[in-house]
């Protein structure tokens, strides 16, 4: 069982000082001793000079997670190691993915211990999200939700049971899809594609349950435990 989870902002949309800031997103994850990337922006740079920004190695990750093939989710791949295994939705054939391990996920599974892919959902647009559980509860790891946030969120919880944390972009929500998703999550940060609309809503929901990120932040979950160790 995964006992303590760090999640670090490479990039989200906000900016903060000595970062790089492009529309994107990308985070860090270390899981105990496990260390991945879900998704990877839109450029090299921003990975290589954010990631060196938050002392962090990019070199020592032994995966990749892709949520789904867009641009702003995929275009920094190449500043990851080559040959790790990239686990990515079934279909995906990017060239930016020819310098890894990949590994195609068709439905819902579990990937390695405590870390599971949703499957891809949507019509048009196939995305796959992630959950990682483990003694602080679920971690619902969303990359554009184009699929819907509340789509997503109830898939969620009906395999895995009630969300701890719901991390990741929103893709500006109609408020009764976002009613709906933030039902099924105790905390949420909504960044990336959410829209201000979004995040002003999901703030005045969940109150303290709401965590605020940008470029920079650190969220450590450990039992019933969730922090913002940077800004």
């Amino acid at each position: 069982m995964i006992n303590k989870v760090r999640i670090y902002v490479l990039n989200d949309n906000e900016g903060a000082p000595g970062f790089i800031n492009e529309w994107g997103l990308s985070l860090f994850v270390e899981a105990d001793g496990l260390k991945f990337l879900f998704d990877s922006d839109s450029s090299p740079k921003v990975i290589e000079k954010n990631s060196k920004q938050l002392g962090l190695d990019v070199g020592s990750i032994s995966f990749f997670f892709l949520s789904h093939e867009h641009l702003d989710h995929l275009g920094g791949a190449e500043a990851l190691p080559e040959g790790i295994r990239a686990y990515v939705p079934a279909g995906a054939t990017s060239s930016y993915l020819r310098r890894f391990n990949v590994v195609h996920v068709d439905k819902p599974e579990e990937l390695m211990t405590g870390l599971w892919s949703t499957g891809p959902l949507g019509e048009e647009i196939k995305e796959q999200s992630m959950v990682l559980t483990g003694s602080f509860g679920h971690v619902l790891f969303v990359g554009c939700s184009h699929p819907g946030i509340d789509v997503i969120a109830e898939k969620a919880e009906s395999v895995f049971g009630r969300v701890k944390y719901l991390i990741g972009g929103f893709h500006q929500p109609a408020i009764s899809s976002l009613k709906k998703a933030l039902q099924s999550a105790e905390y949420a940060s909504p960044i990336h594609c959410s829209g201000e609309k979004a995040k002003a809503f999901a703030r005045a929901a969940l109150k303290e349950r709401y965590v605020a990120l940008r470029t920079g932040s650190v969220v450590s979950l450990e039992k019933d435990i969730i922090a913002v160790e940077r800004y």
